[in-house]
């Protein structure tokens, strides 16, 4: 049975999954869409906004209680994940705002760029990272073009015979 996401690089859980409480809570928020790390780091963003209405102050105040209570201490592996240095801008985003390359051997992790404004800071990034994260990366060769003939170089016809040679005749 196939599994219904990707796995996340880090965590080793759904690509998609959200912390309660990280180990380490980032300051940052994701650069894309500004999602907070983990729903702790979220609830102490809203408490502490002055824009933020008494009852909306009130309510992350007693889910940041409640989840005090269940994890003193941070639990979960950060969520964030880096997009690559060399291909892409390395910032760390959310996994709602970046993807994998699906070549088995590329994997490249690239945040997307379709959200970001129109500021001379990201037009590096717009150059580098992909409009669509879960596609194939254009700077590589066709890996499956490249699969196909490493699995036609074996099936020569020096190595059949040498299979026949090697292998015992019923």
């Amino acid at each position: 049975m196939a599994d219904i996401q990707p796995r996340h690089p880090t965590t080793g859980r759904g690509w998609n999954s959200r912390n309660l409480r990280c180990t380490s809570c980032s300051d940052v928020v994701c650069p894309c869409c500004g999602r907070a790390c983990c729903s702790f780091k979220a609830r102490i963003m809203i408490a502490g906004h002055e824009l933020t209405p008494a009852e909306g102050r009130a309510a992350a105040l007693k889910d940041i209680s409640a989840i005090a209570k269940c994890f003193p201490v941070g639990r979960e592996s950060p969520t964030f994940i880096q997009c690559t240095h060399q291909t892409g801008c390395g910032r760390l985003v959310c996994p709602d705002c970046c993807g994998m390359c699906p070549d088995a051997c590329c994997q490249d992790i690239q945040c997307r760029v379709g959200d970001l404004p129109e500021v001379d800071f990201f037009a590096e990034v717009k150059q580098k990272c992909k409009t669509q994260p879960w596609g194939k990366c254009d700077w590589h060769p066709d890996s499956d073009a490249r699969l196909k003939n490493a699995a036609q170089r074996r099936t020569t016809p020096q190595q059949s015979e040498h299979d026949e040679e090697v292998l015992p005749k019923d």
